[in-house]
């Protein structure tokens, strides 16, 4: 990315607002904050990674991890709701539809591409610094953010963006530190190499559902089981074609819901 970049900060510099955390939400407040002012505010956003706008969500390599929102939701301005899609044509697939369910991976180029045109347009306006915020020291005018690195930045505002924290991992029993029987992070990559011939059970939440694919495309050949609270499974947001196919139902009787097509999922 085109913006300026440091591992540290100006001793004594302060800027207008500090994001903290640059996924999805740290990226697309700092564009929009730079397109809202015109370039009058100067913004830094510190993130320990090398790139910006991706986060867990979006920074995915496997393109078979979908979007669970058709494209034509997916703006990242409100007041341009095609604006995605337009890029989708333009940067990653011109045939892309309004309702088409795209990849992940896409939508973290958008974002970061986004941010790269709003640093085009304000130059020396953003600031990435390329570390990890430890603590906050807030005086009446000023925030002092304190660096991994020992070093400090001064900001007049500050936004937290930290994005979603690992989830939790509850005790079962027969479960060891070391177990492969049993994932509780869908997105680790780690995990998505299993051994052959294991019955691998996944915590599953609605933000998991996307991993599946990469899941059932890995080496891993054994069965699969998901954890979940509720007896339902998601509706696959990439099915092209529509059948039936009964679930069990967590009070009585059963709901019906779409199965995926054989092209689908792989």
């Amino acid at each position: 990315m085109g913006m300026n970049r440091t591992n540290g900060s100006k001793p004594g510099y302060r800027f207008t607002v500090a994001i903290i955390g640059g996924g999805f939400a740290g990226a697309t407040l700092a564009a929009q904050v730079l397109r809202r002012s015109g370039g009058s505010i100067s913004v830094v956003l510190v993130e320990r990674g090398a790139r910006v706008g991706r986060g867990v969500a979006y920074g995915t390599e496997c393109g078979r991890h979908l979007l669970n929102v058709r494209a034509q939701n997916m703006s990242a301005y409100p007041d341009d709701p095609e604006h995605f899609l337009r890029w989708a044509r333009d940067k990653h697939d011109p045939g892309a539809k309004p309702g088409d369910y795209l990849p992940r991976q896409a939508y973290g180029q958008y974002i970061a591409w986004l941010l790269e045109q709003e640093n085009e347009r304000h130059p020396g306006r953003l600031v990435h610094v390329q570390d990890e915020a430890i603590a906050l020291d807030r005086d009446r005018e000023q925030t002092e953010i304190r660096l991994r690195s020992g070093q400090s930045i001064l900001a007049g505002k500050v936004v937290l963006a930290l994005g979603n924290f690992p989830p939790g991992d509850p005790r079962l029993p027969g479960k060891t530190p070391h177990s492969q029987r049993y994932v509780c992070d869908p997105w680790a990559a780690e995990h998505w190499e299993m051994s052959r011939g294991l019955r691998t059970r996944i915590r599953m939440f609605c933000w998991s559902v996307p991993a599946l694919p990469a899941w059932t495309s890995s080496s891993h050949c054994g069965s699969r089981d998901s954890v979940e609270r509720f007896t339902f499974f998601p509706a696959a947001a990439c099915c092209r074609k529509r059948t039936r196919r009964q679930f069990p139902g967590r009070d009585s009787g059963t709901r019906d819901l779409p199965q995926p097509s054989a092209d689908c999922c792989g």
